[in-house]
Parts: structure tokens; sequence; C-alpha cells
């Protein structure tokens, strides 16, 4: 085989924004001259939700997608007749240019065992004439949600709610991020409690821009032992700019 490595190089790992360039390249390999049919790279987004429920005679799969954009590069275009790109042995580099449209996107989202996850993907195909397998490489790329949200800072559980949706079902998984007991208040008095919630760093921000998927997060005072509760939702916000690695 000719081809040593194909990969797809982003330029950059960092968190994407809306409207941002990715500028990067393909790259090559080649261990002795290859005739290449055409070369092309491709910046995707989407959400996909798939889950599957038991009944007593059969399983029933619930599953739904929705592309939000799809950008294609051509590097090398498709040959026609005599035409042919022949690349000789060594490397070689491909640089592109795509940009994230400038409209409302959802962050990237995968978190298992939930069964959606929003994607962003950067994808790279070279096609060889008389050769059933194409050479392809995809990297997955981070993407931050633009959503213009006021920050909640509530004075208790905190939990996260990632509903999915599929034509007329609908699927919700609850995760706790944190679990924390007050002191307690003596009889015949009042007071007020302050506590300092720590939101573990890996927590997904809010996704409430999406028609199949949402990340949802709330906190829930419970008093006891008069089994008194009081929820109200809260959003948790992306990285600032400066903030992203």
């Amino acid at each position: 085989m000719s081809v040593t490595r194909f990969w797809v190089n982003p330029g950059s790992y960092r968190s994407f924004m809306r409207g941002e360039e990715v500028k990067g390249s393909v790259n090559v390999e080649l261990k002795e001259e290859c005739i290449v049919g055409s070369l092309s790279v491709q910046l995707r987004g989407k959400t996909s939700v798939r889950w599957t429920e038991a009944g007593l005679l059969f399983n029933t799969t619930h599953h739904a997608k929705e592309v939000y954009f799809c950008e294609e590069q051509v590097l090398l275009p498709a040959t026609k007749g005599k035409e042919k790109h022949v690349l000789s042995a060594g490397p070689h580099t491909f640089p592109f240019s795509l940009h994230f449209p400038d409209q409302d996107l959802p962050g990237d989202f995968i978190a298992f065992p939930t069964p959606g996850m929003t994607t962003y993907t950067l994808s790279a195909c070279m096609k060889r004439p008389g050769l059933r397998r194409n050479c392809r490489d995809k990297s997955f790329l981070s993407y931050a949600s633009s959503v213009d949200l006021t920050s909640i800072v509530p004075e208790l559980m905190v939990s996260g709610f990632v509903p999915h949706k599929a034509r007329t079902e609908r699927n919700v998984k609850t995760l706790q991020l944190v679990n924390e007991k007050l002191e307690a208040v003596p009889p015949s008095t009042t007071q007020t409690l302050h506590q300092l919630i720590r939101i573990p760093h890996d927590a997904y921000p809010s996704v409430l821009n999406c028609s199949l998927l949402k990340v949802e997060y709330r906190i829930q005072v419970i008093v006891s032992p008069v089994s008194m509760s009081f929820k109200f939702p809260i959003v948790l916000l992306p990285p600032l700019p400066n903030e992203i690695p």
C-alpha cells in the first residue's frame, strides 16, 4: 500500500465559537508514487438521538437526526478522462479553510449513557481510482454555544436532566451533580442559610437551543422532616473565551 499515513489536522484543538474559522490541513505520507482521484475536507454539525424500549413481544427503537450545516472544500477535484493527480513519494500537505456558520447552534455534547449527542466533525476523504477503500480520517471539534443568558446565583441538590425527542416519543436521563446537607435550624427560629455550590468542572453547559436534545439543570431544596421541597432551574454557561484552553 502506497499510503503510510493520512490524517486531518484542524490547526487548533480549542473550543470554536459562532462564525469562527477552522484553518488546518490534510496530510498524506506516501512510500511510493500514488494516483489520486480526488481529495476533499468537510465540516459538519449534527444532533442525533437513539434509544430502545423493551416491550412484551418486541423492542421498539426511537431515533432522529438533525444536521445543522455541512461545508465542504475540494482540495483536489475529481478527474475526468485521462486527467489524473499524481503525488510523489513522501509527505504532502493540503491547507484548507472552513467556517462555522454565523447562527445559533448548541454546544457539542457527548455524555454516556445518555442516548443522544451533538457533534461537530472535520472529516477528510481521498479517493483513489481502481480501489474500493478510500482514505478517510475524522476529527471531533469542540464548540461553545454563544447563548446569551443572565447568570443565576441561587442560595440542595443539583441535578441535570437530558431529555431526548424522536418524533412523538421522549426519553429523559437524570444525572445528580451535587448533594449537600445544610446545618439544622433550631425550632421557633428564623435563619438565612448561605451555601456555596461547587459544580463539577466536567459538567456540560446547558443546552437549550436544540430541538432534539436539551441539557437542563435545577436546584432542589428539601426540608425535613416536614416533607417540603422547592425546585427552580439554573443555567450553566459555557466557558468565557479567555477561559477556553
